[in-house]
């Protein structure tokens, strides 16, 4: 009965320190999934960055070249008075 009753202790030991060392595991892993995922101090500062001004984009009609700025209007037809 001796060597059934240390099996199950040595069995109980190793169950213990399994789950243990898992936690520990699981426990550094959530730490640095935060400090890669969380946001850096830099981006949590936005009195000093407030309001953000840009550079407005060109204007497509500013970048065409100018003989494409002034062509005529293109007219629709009233295709009621074409002949079939």
């Amino acid at each position: 009965m001796s060597a059934f009753r240390t099996i199950a202790i040595l069995g109980v030991a190793v169950v213990i320190s399994t789950a243990a060392y898992s936690a520990h595991f699981v426990g550094q892993q959530i730490l640095y999934l935060h400090h890669k995922l969380s946001a850096s101090t830099e981006n949590q500062s936005f009195a000093t960055q407030w309001p953000l001004v840009e550079a407005a984009l060109p204007k497509l009609e500013d970048q065409l070249p100018s003989s494409l700025q002034k062509a005529t209007p293109v007219s629709l037809n009233n295709l009621g008075s074409e002949k079939r």
